[in-house]
């Protein structure tokens, strides 16, 4: 949201999460009230409080009550508004006012979730003089700006002396402040990069097309859009297809160079068939021979238990127990063997994995200057978009669950007083230590994909920054 404050010319930017997300608030609020209120009706039971038999109905409500306050008060210390005074020059980012021409760094975050759903696009604007403000552009479930608010954001925007990342135009890794963005919004989870007033211009000139678009079509004002929708790319999926990422670092071309364009990439595309083809691919066999193996072994434990289901069905008890041990073995033992198959299979995907990106190099290598402009073909692109360390997560998984089961095993011994006390000692040790591995494990594996979300930026080149083109 953005309005004038009054006569004093202030324009508000933005607005508290919570109020444009009280539906969210009231649900989420409501069903943690239901998952305490039986606990907090014993404790006002326990105290002695009269209440006449109420106390289900008002543990409920004050249950409700405080967590819809704690839920207010998280959206409101992560997200603010911002009060700008272009008569005076000044903006108020929290509680402090300070010159606009103070604000010139600002950073831009991307973060997205799988298991819930969710995603947010965030800008945090910092003064010199210490203040900052973290304002949600878009966002679901919790709502981000509307269409007013994304064009008064704009207009703010471009009122900033933002300096350029790290004082130049490119980082250390080679990226534009356009290009990292892209990075970011590539790499899974998110993350946040410092932009340039360019490179949010060009994202917000998209967000507010979409957000007007989506009011109109509605007829109803305040449907913001959402991260993923319009103006840089969706996280799921980095290839196909390659969508405008905040910014042209590109720059511009005409239709003709267009056109032409086409035509380039057709014939980069096919050179990599014919590049492919020719390469022996052993890796890529191995995987799916053990792909099919894990498919029998998961359908032989599946056949156990099915039998085992008819045979209590049809013989109207329990199987005796030596047809109990014989399914039992056949379960275990399959899904034992089908474990091993997805390891052997984890490696042979790496390694098919690794020897596309090298033919990808080795095809950059022996094209012309301007591909790496254009961008290396789609079938070589792909081997970034997929996960190169699978073998790695697998097994930082398994410290995971072996960890965790080390720990529980050890709790439950140091009740049982026939083992000595090193023993769930060791067993406890041994525990925090496979989780710690598991811990490192997943973070070395997110810091890759970042690594290879900016890698896939730099070849994938106008593929998946694309210029902008004119008539």
């Amino acid at each position: 949201m953005g309005k004038n404050e009054g006569s004093k010319g202030v324009v508000r930017i933005g607005r508290h999460a919570g109020v444009g997300s009280i539906a969210l608030v009231v649900g989420a609020s409501a069903a943690l009230g239901l998952l305490f209120a039986a606990p907090v009706a014993e404790v006002l039971d326990a105290v002695n409080i009269d209440l006449g038999g109420a106390e289900w109905f008002v543990g409920f409500l004050l249950t409700g009550i405080v967590f819809a306050g704690i839920i207010l008060l998280c959206l409101s210390l992560a997200y603010g508004t911002v009060h700008w005074n272009p008569q005076k020059g000044t903006v108020r980012l929290r509680r402090r006012e300070v010159p606009v021409s103070s604000i010139t760094v600002a950073w831009r975050t991307v973060s997205s979730s799988g298991l819930n759903g969710s995603a947010y696009l965030v800008y945090r604007f910092v003064s010199t003089e210490g203040a900052s403000v973290r304002v949600l552009v878009a966002g679901r479930p919790v709502r981000g700006l509307d269409a007013e608010g994304l064009s008064a954001l704009m207009r703010f925007v471009g009122e900033l002396p933002l300096e350029a990342p790290a004082g130049a135009a490119v980082d250390a890794a080679g990226l534009t402040d356009q290009q990292r963005a892209a990075a970011v919004a590539l790499t899974t989870g998110g993350g946040k990069s410092r932009v340039g007033r360019d490179t949010l211009l060009a994202e917000l000139a998209v967000l507010t097309g979409a957000a007007a678009g989506a009011e109109a079509g509605a007829g109803v004002a305040g449907s913001p859009p959402q991260p993923g929708a319009g103006g840089y790319p969706a996280t799921s999926d980095p290839i196909t297809p390659p969508q405008p990422a905040p910014g042209n670092p590109a720059g511009t071309i005409f239709s003709a160079r267009a056109a032409e364009l086409e035509r380039e990439w057709q014939a980069d595309d096919e050179s990599a068939v014919a590049l492919l083809l020719a390469e022996p691919a052993p890796a890529r066999i191995v995987r799916r021979v053990f792909f099919w193996l894990i498919a029998a072994a998961l359908a032989v434990a599946a056949l156990a238990l099915v039998a085992a289901v008819i045979g209590e069905t049809v013989g109207g008890g329990l199987l005796p127990s030596d047809a109990n041990e014989i399914v039992g073995l056949l379960v275990l033992g399959a899904g034992g063997v089908a474990l091993l198959f997805y390891l052997v299979w984890c490696a042979a995907a790496d390694t098919d994995l690794r020897n596309r990106r090298r033919l990808a190099h080795r095809w950059l290598e022996n094209a012309d200057p301007d591909a790496r402009t254009r961008g290396i073909p789609l079938l070589l692109l792909a081997a970034w978009g997929e996960h190169p360390r699978r073998l790695f997560t697998a097994l930082s998984f398994l410290s995971l669950l072996f960890g965790l089961l080390a720990a529980l095993a050890a709790i439950v011994l140091f009740t049982d007083d026939e083992f000595p006390v090193l023993v769930p000692t060791l067993a406890l040790l041994g525990g925090v230590a496979l989780l710690v591995l598991g811990i490192l494990g997943f973070v070395r594996v997110q810091r890759g994909r970042r690594t290879d979300a900016e890698e896939l930026v730099l070849l994938g080149g106008w593929r998946v920054v694309p210029p902008e083109v004119r008539d």
